[in-house]
């Protein structure tokens, strides 16, 4: 349990326990009165679960799936995609694999496989200062 929801159900406790208010417990969360009935009527069914999110553990709704993240690791590494950049392989990939990702994603996967970019950056150019005119 993190910080914040252990301090929920302190809250909470204490408001079920007669100590606060309903309205003080909705201050000392920063919450509305109605989140905060929600909160409660969720710990007298669940007891300190109820302060728990829901989500905790899902992968998200829209995050790749494995296999695709591999397919994707295995055509940037493949002789016909190695000399793309980031941008120009995302484009060739929805082109010609079918793969609609940003190169964002493209640029993730690869910085997460250790794969260097397809070129550094170039150093600045060095400009000499001019002489002091009279």
């Amino acid at each position: 349990m993190s910080k914040k929801e252990l301090k929920r159900y302190k809250v909470i406790s204490q408001w079920i326990e007669g100590y606060i208010t309903g309205k003080q417990a909705a201050e000392l969360l920063s919450l509305s009165l109605r989140q905060v009935y929600r909160l409660k009527k969720r710990v007298l069914e669940e007891d300190e679960n109820g302060v728990i999110h829901k989500n905790r553990g899902r992968k998200p709704a829209h995050a790749l799936s494995e296999d695709i993240r591999q397919k994707i690791l295995n055509l940037r590494q493949s002789e016909t995609y190695r000399h793309c950049n980031d941008v120009h392989f995302s484009e060739l990939l929805a082109k010609q694999e079918g793969i609609r990702v940003s190169p964002s994603t493209v640029r993730r996967i690869r910085c997460q496989a250790n794969i260097p970019p397809k070129r550094k950056r170039r150093p600045a150019k060095v400009h000499r200062p001019r002489d002091r005119k009279p």
